[in-house]
């Protein structure tokens, strides 16, 4: 009884924070006086012993609000190149310097949370019908076909939109330019794989536009070799009226992703339906 209890503080206190992460995340983002700096030098610090994720320490300078030049120092994840223009925050006060998320980041932000919401309500359920089967306890069968009806619904939610998106942007081709693109470098960050961590790598890549070098970083990741492999070509399709560009090979990746979760809550969704019907006992 006390365990069932403590997995459902723990449930709870996740879910709550994920939810508050959902709706608020970017809201302090938007706090500070909107700035546009350039990047002076970007080095790379040594790697974080703990995750060994790259830090790159970014020198920039803009004006103040009294017209003066600042240099700032602020640190990233993401490398620049000399001469970037990058959208920041600053906090006059304190004179805290931020990167400003864009309305695509902020996006990708929520679209991920509420993606790892979603598999850790999945796998909670199942922690809890092994936990129960291994002390006696079962969970009642109408809390677990609910618990399935709810997981698979939100999968094929997820897919359902994700494959909507994703069917937007491939009419949108049409009207795009496809340049020639090259994978420059990566980001890294931890990813939960079984029961180990595994070094996540997203893409970034740089192609030519309107006579400027120009980068874009990938919202794709993996663990895979091709995600880390410098020098990986690419097609970057941009938009000639906003100058927003993409990359095909990661809009593909992604289509096949939305796609996966359609067929697992779609897999989930029969299944419950057929123990609900007495087709499976």
């Amino acid at each position: 009884m006390m365990g069932l209890i403590f997995i459902g503080i723990f449930v709870v206190l996740v879910v709550a924070e994920l939810i508050y992460l959902l709706f608020l995340s970017g809201s302090s983002n938007q706090k500070g006086r909107q700035v546009d700096v350039r990047v002076l030098s970007c080095e790379q610090k040594m790697p974080m012993s703990r995750n060994n994720t790259r830090i790159y320490e970014v020198k920039v300078d803009f004006y103040g609000s009294n017209g003066e030049i600042l240099v700032r120092t602020l640190q990233s994840a993401i490398s620049y190149m000399p001469g970037d223009v990058i959208r920041c925050r600053y906090m006059e006060k304190t004179g805290l310097l931020m990167p400003e998320m864009t309305p695509e980041e902020l996006a990708k932000t929520r679209n991920s949370i509420l993606i790892f919401l979603v598999i850790f309500l999945f796998f909670m359920g199942i922690v809890a019908i092994i936990w129960g089967s291994n002390t006696g306890k079962e969970l009642p069968k109408e809390t677990v076909r609910l618990w399935g009806y709810f997981i698979s619904i939100l999968f094929m939610i997820i897919s359902i939109f994700g494959i909507y998106k994703n069917n937007r942007t491939k009419q949108k081709m049409h009207d795009m330019i496809s340049l020639p693109g090259i994978q420059v470098d990566y980001t890294i960050h931890k990813g939960r794989n079984s029961d180990h961590y595994v070094d996540i790598f997203n893409p970034i890549y740089e192609y030519e536009w309107g006579g400027e070098k120009k980068r874009l970083y990938s919202s794709i990741g993996s663990s895979g070799e091709k995600y880390r492999t410098i020098g990986r070509s690419v097609h970057i399709l941009v938009d000639p009226q906003t100058g927003k560009a993409i990359c095909q090979e990661d809009e593909k990746t992604a289509g096949h992703l939305y796609l996966l979760f359609g067929i697992v809550g779609l897999g989930v969704f029969v299944l419950m339906l057929a123990l609900s019907f007495g087709i499976l006992s």
